[in-house]
């Protein structure tokens, strides 16, 4: 966080809550439990705030939000969302946006100045240059969540959002998870996003997940914490919700209702729960019939073994690596 020119650090350390003002020795704080650990550090956080500190991304603190207007170019967006590596295609996209006076397109064409520059001063000259072009889409991006902004971690190429990910989401106040998230995909600034994170949440705030919608998400990960209720998970929607999901990485403490969900495009799956039998079975039929698939780690995340429903599995030779309980196959 930064107030004038005044920069401010807040983190969690094991059982501690750590403050720390540029140029001055660390404060920590030891908490009992982690539910006290997260209530403090969003309390300490939200201090802040009201005394004057503002978040800061890249360097900037977000400044007051004003809304502007984004304009929407189907055609082309589906050509990014198809080649996310296709400068052409990009180069069209932001043209067309800067036609409309749409701020990414400023955005985009920015930062592809700072692209196969190697002379440091020039470097350094341009990145000035483009500093009102990010500290514009810093604004734009967080100044909509409002109180929630310090619970969303993201990564810019192109100058857009490139990852997401929420791991402040312990004790949380505010929106929801589901209700944040839905929020930040659905950002113009988020609209190319391909990597989603959700770290140590608990079966309320894991479930949101399988709710959202973006058509460009291209890996997820969903770790629920060690203190998450045992509630059973459901994946469906995830097909509908994110159809070009090429790796899904899901740790949950609860068990798997059933996999029936469709991912056409899917190459990697990690999943580690508390699995049923009848779950296993049908993850190694899925698995079988996915034509993308070719990795598969699958472990019961209570160290239950368990053997493979019909051993031995004639894996389909684009399988190259399969771990099933924590165990190399043979494929």
């Amino acid at each position: 966080m930064i107030r004038d020119r005044e920069q401010l650090a807040i983190a969690t350390e094991y059982s501690r809550l750590v403050v720390t003002k540029l140029g001055a020795k660390p404060k920590r704080t030891r908490h009992v439990t982690s539910e006290e650990l997260w209530r403090a550090f969003h309390a300490e956080i939200a201090k802040r705030a009201a005394s004057g500190y503002a978040i800061e991304v890249e360097g900037t603190a977000v400044a007051a939000y004003e809304p502007r207007a984004f304009t929407s170019f189907p055609e082309l967006e589906r050509a990014v969302i198809a080649d996310p590596h296709d400068d052409a295609c990009w180069n069209v996209l932001a043209d067309a946006w800067l036609d409309t006076n749409d701020p990414r397109g400023e955005s985009v064409h920015a930062e592809r100045a700072l692209r196969g520059i190697t002379d440091p001063d020039e470097f350094m000259a341009r990145k000035h240059a483009i500093a009102d072009a990010r500290s514009l889409r810093a604004t734009q991006l967080y100044g909509p969540l409002g109180a929630d902004a310090h619970r969303v971690r993201v990564k810019f190429e192109r100058g857009m959002v490139s990852a997401i990910s929420l791991d402040a989401e312990r004790c949380a106040p505010g929106r929801s998870t589901g209700e944040l998230l839905a929020l930040v995909l659905g950002n113009p600034f988020a609209r190319f996003a391909r990597s989603l994170e959700l770290h140590e949440l608990d079966g309320d705030r894991a479930c949101s997940v399988f709710e959202q919608h973006h058509d460009a998400i291209r890996e997820i990960t969903v770790r629920t914490d060690e203190l998450a209720d045992l509630r059973t998970y459901s994946p469906r929607g995830l097909d509908r919700g994110f159809p070009q999901l090429a790796s899904l990485s899901l740790t949950l403490r609860g068990g798997i209702e059933s996999w029936d969900v469709e991912l056409p495009e899917l190459v990697q799956l990690r999943l580690l729960a508390r699995l049923s039998n009848d779950v296993d079975r049908q993850i190694v039929g899925w698995a079988c019939a996915h034509p993308e698939l070719v990795e598969l780690d699958v472990s019961d995340i209570t160290g239950r073994p368990f053997a493979l429903a019909g051993s031995p599995i004639a894996w389909p030779e684009r399988l190259r690596a399969v771990r099933w309980n924590a165990h190399a196959l043979e494929v």
